[in-house]
Protein backbone atom coordinates (compact mmCIF):
# COMPACT_ATOMS: atom_id res chain seq x y z
CA UNK A 1 0.00 0.00 0.00
CA UNK A 2 1.53 3.24 -0.88
CA UNK A 3 0.90 6.02 1.61
CA UNK A 4 -0.23 9.09 -0.03
CA UNK A 5 -0.35 12.72 1.89
CA UNK A 6 -3.79 13.96 0.98
CA UNK A 7 -4.12 17.64 0.92
CA UNK A 8 -6.01 18.47 4.35
CA UNK A 9 -9.93 19.07 4.09
CA UNK A 10 -11.19 21.11 6.18
CA UNK A 11 -14.78 20.06 5.93
CA UNK A 12 -14.00 16.56 7.47
CA UNK A 13 -13.55 18.45 11.03
CA UNK A 14 -15.93 21.26 10.51
CA UNK A 15 -18.93 18.75 9.21
CA UNK A 16 -17.86 16.47 12.64
CA UNK A 17 -17.89 19.40 15.28
CA UNK A 18 -21.52 20.41 13.42
CA UNK A 19 -22.49 16.88 13.23
CA UNK A 20 -21.45 15.75 16.69
CA UNK A 21 -24.77 17.42 17.90
CA UNK A 22 -26.80 14.79 16.39
CA UNK A 23 -25.27 11.97 18.13
CA UNK A 24 -23.76 13.49 21.50
CA UNK A 25 -25.22 16.99 21.64
CA UNK A 26 -28.34 16.25 23.29
CA UNK A 27 -28.48 14.77 26.48
CA UNK A 28 -30.56 14.59 29.43
CA UNK A 29 -29.82 18.33 30.67
CA UNK A 30 -31.21 19.09 27.17
CA UNK A 31 -34.50 16.94 27.96
CA UNK A 32 -35.23 18.58 31.05
CA UNK A 33 -34.87 22.51 29.85
CA UNK A 34 -37.43 21.05 26.49
CA UNK A 35 -39.56 19.74 29.43
CA UNK A 36 -39.15 22.68 31.58
CA UNK A 37 -40.29 25.35 28.26
CA UNK A 38 -43.49 26.56 28.76
CA UNK A 39 -45.63 27.89 25.65
CA UNK A 40 -48.10 30.95 26.13
CA UNK A 41 -50.55 29.31 24.17
CA UNK A 42 -51.09 25.58 24.90
CA UNK A 43 -53.33 25.07 22.11
CA UNK A 44 -50.23 26.62 19.54
CA UNK A 45 -48.50 23.70 17.99
CA UNK A 46 -45.42 26.14 17.57
CA UNK A 47 -43.97 25.53 20.79
CA UNK A 48 -44.15 21.10 19.61
CA UNK A 49 -42.72 22.18 16.36
CA UNK A 50 -40.18 23.60 17.85
CA UNK A 51 -38.81 20.70 20.61
CA UNK A 52 -38.92 18.77 17.41
CA UNK A 53 -36.63 20.79 15.57
CA UNK A 54 -34.50 21.02 18.54
CA UNK A 55 -34.74 17.44 19.00
CA UNK A 56 -33.99 16.77 15.01
CA UNK A 57 -30.73 19.15 14.58
CA UNK A 58 -28.23 18.56 12.57
CA UNK A 59 -30.15 15.86 10.48
CA UNK A 60 -29.72 18.40 7.45
CA UNK A 61 -25.98 17.15 7.32
CA UNK A 62 -26.98 13.48 6.80
CA UNK A 63 -26.86 13.88 3.59
CA UNK A 64 -23.26 14.50 3.53
CA UNK A 65 -22.27 11.20 5.28
CA UNK A 66 -21.54 7.73 3.66
CA UNK A 67 -22.56 4.29 5.41
CA UNK A 68 -19.67 2.28 6.34
CA UNK A 69 -20.72 -1.38 5.81
CA UNK A 70 -19.19 -4.62 6.52
CA UNK A 71 -20.45 -7.57 5.32
CA UNK A 72 -23.54 -5.89 4.84
CA UNK A 73 -24.33 -4.63 8.32
CA UNK A 74 -23.70 -0.53 8.44
CA UNK A 75 -21.17 0.21 11.33
CA UNK A 76 -21.04 3.78 10.80
CA UNK A 77 -20.68 6.42 8.93
CA UNK A 78 -18.13 8.54 6.64
CA UNK A 79 -18.49 12.35 6.12
CA UNK A 80 -17.85 12.15 1.80
CA UNK A 81 -14.93 14.48 2.41
CA UNK A 82 -13.11 11.60 4.10
CA UNK A 83 -14.12 9.11 1.97
CA UNK A 84 -12.35 10.95 -0.95
CA UNK A 85 -9.04 9.97 1.43
CA UNK A 86 -10.00 6.64 2.41
CA UNK A 87 -10.06 5.27 -1.42
CA UNK A 88 -6.81 6.14 -2.51
CA UNK A 89 -6.13 3.55 -0.87
CA UNK A 90 -7.35 1.14 -3.28
CA UNK A 91 -6.07 -2.14 -1.22
CA UNK A 92 -8.32 -1.16 1.77
CA UNK A 93 -11.00 0.78 0.95
CA UNK A 94 -13.74 0.78 -1.94
CA UNK A 95 -17.21 2.69 -2.89
CA UNK A 96 -19.44 0.83 -3.56
CA UNK A 97 -22.96 1.43 -5.41
CA UNK A 98 -25.88 -0.28 -2.73
CA UNK A 99 -28.02 -1.66 -5.17
CA UNK A 100 -29.86 -3.44 -2.60
CA UNK A 101 -31.44 -0.18 -0.76
CA UNK A 102 -31.16 2.07 -3.68
CA UNK A 103 -29.63 2.21 -7.46
CA UNK A 104 -28.18 5.93 -6.52
CA UNK A 105 -26.55 5.28 -3.04
CA UNK A 106 -23.07 4.48 -1.95
CA UNK A 107 -21.21 2.99 0.79
CA UNK A 108 -17.71 2.66 1.84
CA UNK A 109 -16.52 -0.65 2.11
CA UNK A 110 -13.37 -2.65 2.89
CA UNK A 111 -11.72 -4.54 -0.06
CA UNK A 112 -13.17 -8.11 -0.28
CA UNK A 113 -9.56 -9.13 -0.01
CA UNK A 114 -9.52 -8.18 3.93
CA UNK A 115 -11.47 -11.37 5.04
CA UNK A 116 -10.51 -11.89 9.11
CA UNK A 117 -10.48 -9.25 11.73
CA UNK A 118 -6.80 -9.19 12.22
CA UNK A 119 -5.89 -8.77 8.53
CA UNK A 120 -8.24 -5.90 8.38
CA UNK A 121 -6.89 -4.28 11.96
CA UNK A 122 -3.53 -4.44 10.04
CA UNK A 123 -4.35 -2.31 6.67
CA UNK A 124 -6.85 0.20 7.95
CA UNK A 125 -3.79 0.49 10.81
CA UNK A 126 -1.42 1.58 8.29
CA UNK A 127 -4.20 4.06 6.55
CA UNK A 128 -4.66 5.22 9.87
CA UNK A 129 -0.78 6.26 9.97
CA UNK A 130 -0.71 7.41 6.58
CA UNK A 131 -3.74 9.87 7.77
CA UNK A 132 -2.16 10.69 10.85
CA UNK A 133 -1.84 14.49 10.23
CA UNK A 134 -5.64 14.37 9.52
CA UNK A 135 -6.87 12.29 12.58
CA UNK A 136 -5.43 14.54 16.15
CA UNK A 137 -5.13 12.57 19.07
CA UNK A 138 -3.50 9.28 18.17
CA UNK A 139 -2.71 7.19 20.98
CA UNK A 140 -2.44 3.51 19.87
CA UNK A 141 -5.70 2.28 21.97
CA UNK A 142 -7.61 -0.15 19.63
CA UNK A 143 -11.60 0.12 19.99
CA UNK A 144 -13.83 -2.90 18.33
CA UNK A 145 -15.50 -2.13 14.86
CA UNK A 146 -19.05 -4.07 15.64
CA UNK A 147 -22.79 -2.99 13.69
CA UNK A 148 -23.71 -2.96 18.22
CA UNK A 149 -22.68 -3.16 21.19
CA UNK A 150 -22.21 -7.03 21.71
CA UNK A 151 -22.21 -7.94 18.25
CA UNK A 152 -19.15 -9.52 16.45
CA UNK A 153 -16.09 -7.59 16.08
CA UNK A 154 -15.29 -7.19 12.54
CA UNK A 155 -11.60 -5.04 13.24
CA UNK A 156 -10.46 -3.00 15.23
CA UNK A 157 -9.33 0.85 14.65
CA UNK A 158 -7.62 3.29 16.44
CA UNK A 159 -10.14 5.28 18.78
CA UNK A 160 -9.11 8.67 18.04
CA UNK A 161 -10.03 7.42 14.21
CA UNK A 162 -13.69 6.42 15.39
CA UNK A 163 -15.06 9.78 14.77
CA UNK A 164 -13.96 9.86 10.93
CA UNK A 165 -15.70 6.58 10.33
CA UNK A 166 -18.41 7.22 11.99
CA UNK A 167 -18.10 4.44 14.65
CA UNK A 168 -20.26 4.48 17.99
CA UNK A 169 -17.75 4.56 20.99
CA UNK A 170 -18.57 3.22 24.20
CA UNK A 171 -16.45 2.94 27.44
CA UNK A 172 -17.16 1.59 30.48
CA UNK A 173 -16.25 3.47 33.74
CA UNK A 174 -15.05 1.73 36.93
CA UNK A 175 -15.27 3.59 40.46
CA UNK A 176 -13.31 1.88 43.03
CA UNK A 177 -13.79 2.86 46.94
CA UNK A 178 -11.37 1.73 49.38
CA UNK A 179 -11.38 2.19 53.21
CA UNK A 180 -9.31 5.21 54.18
CA UNK A 181 -6.06 4.17 55.83
CA UNK A 182 -5.37 6.17 59.04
Amino acid sequence: MKCCKPARCSLVADSLRLAAPVTTGFGWDDVAQEAEREDDDPSDLGGYFQKILNCNRGSELRSQFVPFVIEDEAVGHIHECFVHHLIKFEDVFTLSLDKARCADSRHVTLHPSLKTPDIRTRAVADVIKCLGDHIPGIRNELYPVTSAFGKRTYFSLERAAAPYFGIKVESKNVCLLTPKIL
